[in-house]
């Protein structure tokens, strides 16, 4: 006697909707914070002057350095800078025309807390189209 083939059992369209929307959100570029309700880093500002890409930042913690990477979109290269903690912003020269940067600053402390991967916790990214 053979088994009858059954079908794969399909997702009903709530766990699919909710899929969709859990992959949707980790997509999209993260939201402005004002300084009253900034989590622990965030991106004030970021806009384009000539060829020029200028990010600003505001962290809430007393952050050892500051880490800022950027990518030309499409492309495998990424750029970094360690800044110390008195900085809150930072220029990236020669951006090209019709090209999409994400944009990365990362709060550092000093030293790497227990069970975390690194010193570089709070992040807060952008994504700009020139």
């Amino acid at each position: 006697m053979t088994k009858p083939n059954r079908r794969p059992r399909m997702r009903s369209g709530s766990t699919t909707l909710a899929l969709g929307v859990a992959l949707a959100a980790g997509l999209a570029p993260a939201p402005a914070y004002a300084d009253d309700v900034c989590p622990r880093l965030c991106i004030t500002d970021v806009h384009i002057d000539g060829s020029t890409l200028h990010v600003a930042w505001s962290g809430n913690e007393p952050f050892a350095n500051y880490t800022v990477y950027w990518e030309r979109q499409g492309t495998i290269e990424i750029r970094t800078q360690n800044l110390g903690p008195d900085q809150s912003a930072f220029d990236i020269p020669d951006v090209r025309p019709s090209s999409s940067y994400r944009v990365q600053v990362l709060g550092c402390g000093g030293a790497t807390p227990w069970l975390a991967d690194g010193p570089c916790g709070a992040v807060d990214q952008r994504i700009i189209s020139t």
